[in-house]
């Protein structure tokens, strides 16, 4: 999970509501950071960095957690 991969690949791995334009959202908020860039200048990021804001964000709400897939 700490490979970097970019927010699409990241929304298709992971239960985020709202996709990669969650992800990228929250990047442009400076909620996580990019861990690098593809070979054509697009930002990645840790899915480590990504399931933990999900967590930080559904604690806040008061939402329960959803179980995430098995690492690959």
């Amino acid at each position: 999970f700490r490979e970097p991969v970019s927010p699409e690949e990241a929304s298709r791995s992971l239960p985020i509501h709202g996709g990669a334009a969650t992800i990228r959202k929250w990047a442009q908020l400076k909620k996580i950071e990019p861990a690098g860039l593809d070979k054509n200048g697009r930002k990645l990021y840790r899915r480590i960095d990504i399931i933990r804001y999900e967590r930080q964000t559904r604690r806040r709400a008061g939402r329960t957690a959803v179980t995430l897939p098995a690492a690959s």
